[in-house]
């Protein structure tokens, strides 16, 4: 028999085919013992989350170098703000002036309807005066005007 017929039908390798937990090691040149043996080695089981946090956990309490996360969080929040508050200032401003052009151009559409009001008054009293009689027009004035 030769070396891959050998290793083909040792007992390692049909366990590990039938499900059994291990790998082989395929590196025959290694040592002096016997061609036909195989080595086996188990593989640790992958972590669980928890497992992973509680890991996490007991590494940073013990480690030479930690830090307060929530001094950590403040200080980068402060920097945030400085950073955007000049932003928000100049947005702040922005919208400040245009508002006040807002309301500069309702003034000037408010006075613009007032004249127009007064001028269509104007208007409807000349066209009244030249169509209609005195006791007429006497009647309408006191109308209007009262």
């Amino acid at each position: 028999m030769d070396r891959l017929s050998s290793w083909v039908w040792s007992p390692i390798y049909t366990s590990s085919l039938l499900g059994g937990e291990g790998s082989i090691n395929l590196d025959t040149t290694v040592g002096d013992e016997d061609e036909n043996e195989v080595e086996e080695f188990r593989r640790p089981k992958p972590m669980g989350r928890d497992q992973a946090k509680r890991k996490m956990k007991a590494g940073s309490a013990s480690s030479a170098i930690s830090f307060d996360v929530e001094a950590l969080t403040k200080i980068m929040a402060s920097e945030f703000v400085k950073a955007s508050d000049s932003y928000n200032v100049q947005k702040n401003h922005e919208m400040s002036e245009l508002l006040k052009i807002k309301k500069q151009e309702l003034k000037l559409k408010a006075a613009k309807l007032e004249i127009r009001h007064m001028e269509n008054r104007q208007r409807d009293e000349a066209l009244y005066e030249t169509k209609t009689n005195e006791v007429l027009k006497e009647r309408l004035r006191q109308r209007l005007f009262d």
